[in-house]
């Protein structure tokens, strides 16, 4: 697909109102779309839609569940779904919700399913407090929606920890998990207790398959990538911290933040850099409220590396909702679908943290497009609103030119920092901002 016709595409469905302005978008522009599919949302479209939406949002209480996708309801429109509703007035939207989960719900499933040991309903601490009950209420929300729960995530931010020599902790979550993937739903739901449908025996067998990824030579060269990313991003949050209590104007801030991230790091980060631009420039972010002056200076390694998790946190939920699967490749098929079929996976991250929200408001997606070829390629993203001119105002024009020129892309793309170069610079980071909080 061309520059150009990327742009008018872009500019075309964001322009669209309501569904029959998304379809009108989608049906004029089928020659460039080449069998494309683009995903699209509302909050509230009427009765105008034949298609039955996806829930891009569960929120009750203390918890959220979301999408990157900045309204409730969304919608898929390629040409085989479109040709099932014009010949059928239905059609079987070829997508699967799925939970992407994360340590922090690990920790709560393991303290739940420890609780259920105790005989005494009464000595079950954790369950029967607010958040053992939000989380309990969670569980039914992604029972009721048929929500699929994937541990890949929690898999990646614990690699560190299994190198570490923390594997009875990870078996353990892993356990529980594993029990909350497969238990018996209605009965969870009514008695609030975790009972599933298979051997002692096949559940050890699941815990030890997750476990075996991180000595599966392919699984940990993504997980080392992702790693070696979260290095990155813990670098560029370390730096903002120190540049946010320097004696120097905002603008000199974000400035100095820029070309940190062009001539160190040697990439743009560019929803990580937005996110801390806009806290140098002193808007208030409760994402950063972890690191205010009343921070504990032996607390600030661990703080910031939680921060780079909830990044790659959201990357990895982008990512996904352009991924196409086949549906043999799974022990379940979604109903409609066939063994050779692709579906689409719409991830949705789950968390009982405000701060993770305000983090992906920042991005609303109005949808993307998706290119009709292998799984992971690149997608084409369609944004609420674009932050483009805002950097730019603050940093310069010529300053914004130099940065984001083809030139010094290839030449960041050449000058990467290998991952002990990386480690290093973290390192050194951290010590300067333990310096400041001491």
């Amino acid at each position: 697909m061309r520059q150009e016709d990327v742009a008018i595409l872009v500019n075309e469905f964001k322009q669209a109102r309501d569904f029959d302005g998304v379809f009108t978008a989608w049906h004029k522009n089928r020659a460039i779309l080449k069998g494309a599919t683009v995903v699209y949302g509302f909050d509230d479209i009427g009765s105008q839609s034949p298609l039955k939406p996806i829930s891009g949002a569960i929120e009750q209480g203390q918890y959220h569940v979301r999408s990157i996708f900045s309204k409730k309801n969304v919608y898929y429109f390629n040409e085989k779904i479109m040709r099932e509703v014009f010949t059928s007035d239905r059609a079987v939207i070829p997508s699967v919700p799925i939970a992407y989960l994360d340590t922090q719900i690990a920790k709560y499933a393991l303290r739940y399913i420890s609780d259920l040991k105790q005989k005494k309903p009464e000595k079950r601490k954790f369950i029967n407090s607010d958040l053992g009950q939000s989380f309990k209420n969670l569980i039914s929300d992604l029972y009721d929606a048929d929500v699929m729960l994937d541990f890949t995530f929690f898999i990646y931010e614990n690699y560190g920890n299994f190198l570490a020599g923390e594997e009875k902790s990870i078996r353990d979550q892993l356990f529980a998990l594993n029990k909350f993937s497969d238990a018996n739903k209605e009965y969870f739901k009514e008695a609030g207790d975790v009972r599933y449908e298979y051997s002692n025996d096949t559940l050890r067998e699941r815990v030890e398959g997750s476990m075996s990824l991180f000595s599966n030579d392919t699984f940990v060269q993504d997980l080392e990538e992702r790693e070696y990313l979260q290095t990155l991003i813990a670098c560029l949050i370390l730096k903002t911290i120190q540049l946010r209590y320097s004696e120097i104007s905002k603008e000199e801030k974000v400035i100095g933040l820029v070309k940190f991230c062009d001539r160190t790091l040697s990439g743009i980060f560019y929803r990580e850099l937005i996110v801390c631009t806009l806290w140098l420039y002193g808007e208030s972010l409760s994402f950063f409220e972890p690191v205010n002056r009343n921070a504990k200076p032996a607390k600030i390694a661990s703080i910031v590396n939680g921060m780079a998790w909830d990044f790659i946190l959201i990357r990895n939920v982008e990512r996904g909702s352009a991924t196409k699967e086949k549906a043999k490749n799974y022990e379940f098929i979604p109903e409609g679908i066939y063994p050779e079929a692709e579906f689409f996976c719409f991830p949705m991250y789950v968390s009982f943290d405000r701060r993770m929200v305000e983090v992906n408001d920042l991005f609303k997606y109005k949808g993307l497009i998706i290119p009709d070829r292998t799984v992971h390629d690149k997608y084409i993203p369609i944004a609420e609103e674009s932050h483009d001119n805002r950097l730019e105002s603050i940093i310069g024009s010529e300053l914004n030119s130099e940065i984001f020129s083809p030139e010094s892309s290839s030449r960041r793309e050449g000058n990467r920092p290998s991952l002990f170069q990386a480690v290093s610079l973290r390192r050194r980071l951290e010590y300067k901002v333990v310096e400041i909080f001491s």
